[in-house]
C-alpha cells in the first residue's frame, strides 16, 4: 500500500493505493482537484488514475473544497468510461452519467482494465443478443454497454429468493435482468424469458404512506374526523386515482396516476371527495414511497442475473435514447420516477408528459441534475430535434 497527500483540504487528508495480484485500487479521499497549472497535478492524477490503477474508490463531498463529479470524470475518462469510478462521501444526488455510487455491502471485482474490458463487451453483446427489456426499451449497444457497466453480475441456485413478498425495496434495493435460466413468480403463471427485467415495479409504483393514514395524535377533532372520512372513502379504492391491493396480508393504496391532473380531480368528484378529503389526498400523493414487493420470486435451477441498483437503474433511464423508448403506462411511470429524482419540482409534471411522449428531457444532463431553465431550454431545443426524427 502507498499512501499520497490530497490536495487543499481544510483537514490534512492522504489518498492511498493497494496493489493485489488482480490489479491496483486507488482510494481518493476528501480533496480539491489540482489545477492544470499546479505543479502537483501530474502527480495528483498519476497516481490516484494512473495506467496501473484498475478501479478509484473517491470522495466527492460538497464543493469547494472536495472534488466534483465533472472533475472526477472529466480527469480520469477511461475510468470512468468503464464504470471504474466509484464514489461515496457524495454531496446530493449522484446524478453523473459515467459515475457509480458505492452501495453499501455491494461487493466489488477488482480486475485489470483489461479483464474489465473484456467483460463488459462481452455481457454488453449478451444483452444485445436477448434484446434485453423489451418491457421498456429497445436498447442499442451503446445502452447495453451501460447497463453491462453498471450491474453486477450474480448466479443463485435452485431456489434462492429472489426478493419476496412483503419485501421493502429499500432493504432489496435492486432491479435484475434474466440472463440465464428460469426464475418462478409463485403464484402466477407467467413464463420470464432472458432478457427481461424483473423488480422494477418495486421502485416505479407509488402507494399512499401507511403512516400517514394511521397519524391521529396531535390532530385537532376536525382533523380526526377528516381522517376517518377519508379512510371510508379509500375503502375499496378510488377508480383511476388509487387501488386497494393486499400485500403480504396487510391493506395498501397503490397510486394509479404518476402526476396531479385534471384526471384526479374527476377520480375524486367521482367519489364525491369533499375539499378537505382532496386537499389531503394531495399531500398524501407528495408523500407517496414505494409499496413493498407485491410478489415473491424464485430462481428455478442455477440462474443467471444483471443486478443493478435502483438508484442507478433510475440513472440508467434517465440516459436511454427517446427513439428507444416503449410506449405505455410503464413507461409513463418510468418517467415520473426520472422527473421526480432529477428534475427540478415545478416543472415536474411538464416533463413527464415530454418525457412520456419521447422527448427524454434527462439526456441533456451531463453531472449535476439540471435547474429549471436548463430544463425549460432543453424542452424547447428537443422539439426541434423530434420533427427531424
Amino acid at each position: 500500500m502507498t499512501l499520497a497527500r490530497t490536495h487543499k483540504h481544510p483537514l490534512p487528508t492522504y489518498g492511498f493505493k493497494i496493489k493485489t495480484p488482480s490489479g491496483t485500487v486507488a482510494y481518493l479521499v476528501d480533496s480539491v482537484m489540482p489545477l492544470k497549472t499546479d505543479p502537483y497535478y501530474n502527480e495528483f492524477v498519476e497516481f490516484f488514475g494512473g495506467k496501473d490503477v484498475d478501479i478509484l474508490i473517491a470522495e466527492n463531498g460538497v464543493p469547494p473544497i472536495h472534488i466534483t463529479p465533472d472533475q472526477l470524470a472529466g480527469t480520469f475518462p477511461e475510468l470512468a468510461a468503464a464504470g471504474r469510478i466509484l464514489t461515496v462521501h457524495s454531496a446530493f444526488q449522484q446524478a453523473h452519467k459515467d459515475l457509480l455510487r458505492l452501495n453499501a455491502f455491494e461487493p466489488v471485482k477488482i480486475e485489470t482494465r483489461t479483464g474489465r474490458e473484456i467483460y463488459v463487451q462481452r455481457l454488453a453483446e449478451e444483452l444485445s443478443r436477448l434484446n434485453a427489456i423489451p418491457q421498456l426499451w429497445k436498447l442499442t449497444p451503446e445502452a447495453c454497454r451501460r447497463f453491462a457497466v453498471s450491474g453486477h453480475e450474480i448466479v443463485l441456485e435452485e431456489g434462492a429468493v429472489i426478493y419476496g413478498e412483503g419485501n421493502s425495496p429499500e432493504e432489496d434495493p435492486y432491479v435484475y435482468v434474466l440472463l440465464e435460466g428460469k426464475i418462478n413468480v409463485v403464484g402466477v403463471p407467467v413464463d420470464i424469458k432472458p432478457g427481461s427485467i424483473i423488480g422494477e415495479m418495486a421502485i416505479m409504483r407509488k402507494e399512499i404512506d401507511p403512516a400517514m393514514i394511521k397519524i391521529e395524535s396531535g390532530l385537532t377533532i376536525r382533523e380526526k374526523r377528516n381522517r376517518a372520512a377519508l379512510r371510508r372513502l379509500l375503502d375499496g379504492g378510488i377508480p383511476g386515482l388509487i387501488k386497494e391491493e393486499m400485500i403480504g396480508g396487510e391493506k395498501h393504496y397503490i397510486w394509479e396516476i404518476t402526476q396531479w391532473d385534471d384526471e384526479a380531480e374527476q377520480a375524486c368528484r367521482g367519489k364525491n371527495a369533499t375539499e378537505d378529503n382532496k386537499k389531503f389526498l394531495r399531500e398524501l400523493f407528495a408523500t407517496a414511497v414505494n409499496p413493498p414487493r407485491n410478489k415473491t420470486v424464485v430462481a428455478e435451477g442455477q440462474t443467471r442475473l444483471l443486478r443493478v441498483h435502483k438508484d442507478t437503474f433510475v440513472k440508467l433511464c434517465a440516459s436511454i435514447d427517446i427513439r428507444e423508448a416503449v410506449p405505455g403506462a410503464k413507461t409513463r411511470q418510468l418517467a415520473a420516477l426520472v422527473a421526480k429524482k432529477y428534475i427540478d419540482e415545478r416543472l415536474q409534471a411538464r416533463a413527464v408528459e415530454d418525457l412520456f411522449n419521447g422527448i427524454n428531457t434527462a439526456a441533456i444532463r451531463h453531472g449535476n441534475p439540471p435547474t429549471s431553465r436548463d430544463v425549460a431550454g432543453a424542452l424547447q431545443t428537443q422539439r426541434g430535434c423530434l420533427e427531424n426524427i
